[in-house]
């Protein structure tokens, strides 16, 4: 224990100094940057300190356990093993957060078609986000996403996790087409990155379901401590509704370290209490229920996730540069609409906006 204590730590201080000097000159890539490096701390207390992977963990098609294989064969499981951070086909896999993938999709063709759709439709999303944040003056560091009212403050919110929500199924698109393509996975390995938006009526659904869970399996391993499981054993439905609640309490924390972020968590709490009240009192979860659920969600992240965007915001602004010139790149619908229509977007967005 003492040797994995001694190397985990070494590691640990290599990446978070890593964290504290490394420069891109881009902001936004240094935001992105600096979430790689903490994911791979957690990654790392994982794998040297928690955890012994080759002994704990199995993958489907395992025929004998990985400390018994060669040791190139035992490299490359292990490369697959941490490039699978949901553990699709693997012992740690969160069974209740992942959404197999359609019937109707699952010969090769199927899949690579609807993959290569997705990708289209949220390359187009990413773009309209885009230009959206690019023209409107509320979303420039410094600013504030709430100074336009609450249905534009909904939109400005909207917009902002319409880029990693966007970006990151882009790339998992292109990454699912390319597998499945080379013949090297099956379509049942790639699922979608992200849960239905229909099961997002409740913050605990909307961070534990419909949000990708990719640092769910890092992010419970620092939870209470559990018995040890062997693999494939299934897991209680009361310990899932406490690893959902620890997610969305570590995601708030992982996020940004803000007292906002706590925010998540007590609205997980408090909707918990109106939903035992509505139980105990005889209400039934209907179409008007999850109405109000839906509601009760968008009015909650609107104002939650408003405060955590500010101090982003600010943050950003404090860390320019003087000097400091923001690349501006046209989007793909900005060229589609100027030459199909001959309309510029962007002159008559940022026109509108001036004019809130």
């Amino acid at each position: 224990m003492s040797w994995r204590l001694i190397g985990c730590s070494i590691v640990v201080a290599l990446l978070a100094a890593d964290m504290m000097v490394t420069c891109t000159g881009s902001r936004g890539i240094d935001y992105s940057f600096g979430a790689v490096l903490g994911t791979g701390i957690l990654q790392s207390v994982r794998f040297l300190l928690l955890v012994r992977p080759l002994e704990e963990y199995r993958h489907e098609s395992d025929k004998v356990p990985a400390y018994q294989l060669p040791f190139t064969q035992r490299f490359f499981w292990l490369l697959k093993m941490i490039h699978s951070p949901r553990g699709i086909g693997w012992s740690f896999k969160a069974e209740n957060s992942v959404i197999p993938v359609d019937p109707r999709h699952r010969t090769r063709a199927s899949f690579i078609a609807s993959r290569l759709r997705w990708l289209l439709s949220h390359y187009l999303l990413l773009d309209v986000a885009t230009l959206y944040m690019r023209c409107n003056p509320a979303l420039v560091p410094g600013a504030s996403v709430t100074s336009q009212g609450y249905i534009l403050q909904c939109l400005n919110v909207a917009a902002v996790f319409c880029q990693p929500y966007a970006t990151l199924t882009c790339i998992h698109c292109a990454s699912a087409v390319l597998a499945v393509g080379a013949n090297l996975d099956e379509p049942q390995a790639w699922p979608q990155l992200f849960g239905h938006r229909k099961d997002a009526y409740t913050i605990r659904k909307f961070w534990g379901k419909m949000w990708h869970q990719i640092l769910r399996h890092d992010l419970t391993l620092f939870g209470p401590h559990r018995p040890k499981r062997n693999p494939w054993d299934p897991v209680s439905a009361e310990h899932s509704s406490a690893s959902n609640l620890y997610v969305v309490l570590q995601f708030g924390i992982w996020n940004d370290l803000s007292s906002i972020s706590a925010s998540k968590p007590v609205g997980v709490l408090v909707e918990d209490a109106v939903m035992e009240v509505g139980k105990r009192t005889g209400l039934k979860e209907g179409t008007w229920a999850r109405m109000a659920g839906y509601a009760w969600v968008v009015g909650f992240t609107s104002f939650s996730l408003a405060f955590s965007l500010d101090g982003l915001s600010n943050a950003f602004r404090v860390a320019r540069r003087p000097g400091e010139v923001v690349a501006v790149h046209t989007t793909l619908i900005e060229v589609m609409a100027d030459r199909v229509f001959g309309v510029q977007l962007a002159p008559l967005m940022s026109w509108w906006f001036a004019g809130v």
